[in-house]
């Protein structure tokens, strides 16, 4: 959906499959968690698609990916940085970063 406030970005849904950090506040009701997904997964609402600041912000339905997000001026979630694609070494990468861990491949 577009988003009203930001010119040319827009707002959009997505599915919640794994959470690598900060478990207990994207399952905090300031973030409008809602348990209406297939299979009785949690949906929250992202801001910051089409951001022209930031260079990988355009997503499609369906697609599969690694949201790096903070908390917006509003409280909703926001990209912080571009949208990863999902693959086993950016899985790893992710995992290591979070535990504060160098990555070796």
């Amino acid at each position: 959906m577009p988003d009203k406030i930001h010119k040319n970005m827009y707002k959009g849904e997505i599915e919640i499959k794994r959470i690598f950090k900060g478990n207990g506040e994207i399952h905090n009701r300031t973030y409008n968690v809602v348990k209406r997904g297939p299979n009785g997964r949690s949906m929250v609402m992202i801001e910051g698609f089409g951001d022209p600041h930031i260079c990988e912000s355009v997503v499609r339905k369906f697609d599969t990916r690694i949201f790096l997000l903070n908390k917006g001026e509003n409280g909703d979630l926001k990209l912080n940085s571009s949208i990863v694609r999902l693959t086993l070494t950016n899985l790893e990468r992710t995992y290591a970063a979070v535990e504060g861990s160098y990555y070796a491949k």
